[in-house]
């Protein structure tokens, strides 16, 4: 009876030991992604752990689920990793679409909505380019860094839209 607070912590931390044997098993290429991504994410998975381990009621277990919390979304991040890895934004969007297509009955256009998702995830690479070529200021900070940036995107975006609300 008393391991029975910890069997949904057991299973989320073997979970995450799946997620590592992956992720070694991977590609360098695809393992560098993970890394990454989970590097990107360590301030919002310190603010989970130390919001449930001080803000949880219970004594017991609350570390345990703190850190299961952490781990469900390195978890996710691992899974959305290799799902994607390789995989063209079209299938990818083909995939989306019919998954959101029992949404048509609510109006919503699924088939619209993937071939943004296409158009958007080919124009990535461009913009990642664009962002990187652009040059940083030599006065001001990162505020003036981002400013640049932005300004640098939203000319880009400009310089593309050819009829901003297409009527159908």
């Amino acid at each position: 009876m008393a391991l029975l607070p910890f069997l949904p912590a057991a299973a989320l931390f073997a979970a995450l030991a799946v997620a590592a044997v992956v992720t070694a098993s991977a590609s360098a290429a695809l393992r560098g992604t993970i890394w990454r991504s989970v590097w990107q994410l360590r301030w919002l998975l310190a603010a989970i752990v130390l919001v449930y381990a001080f803000l949880s009621p219970g004594e017991d277990i609350r570390w345990i689920e703190a850190l299961a919390r952490g781990a469900v979304l390195v978890c996710a991040v691992v899974a959305v990793r290799v799902a994607l890895h390789g995989l063209p934004a079209t299938a990818l969007a083909d995939g989306l679409a019919r998954v959101l297509a029992p949404l048509r009955h609510m109006g919503i256009k699924s088939e619209h909505f993937a071939q943004r998702l296409v158009l958007t995830l080919d124009a990535v690479p461009e913009v990642q380019a664009l962002i990187a070529r652009t040059p940083a200021p030599t006065t001001g900070g990162p505020l003036a860094r981002l400013t640049g940036r932005a300004a640098a995107v939203i000319n880009f975006i400009e310089s593309r839209i050819t009829d901003p609300l297409p009527h159908e």
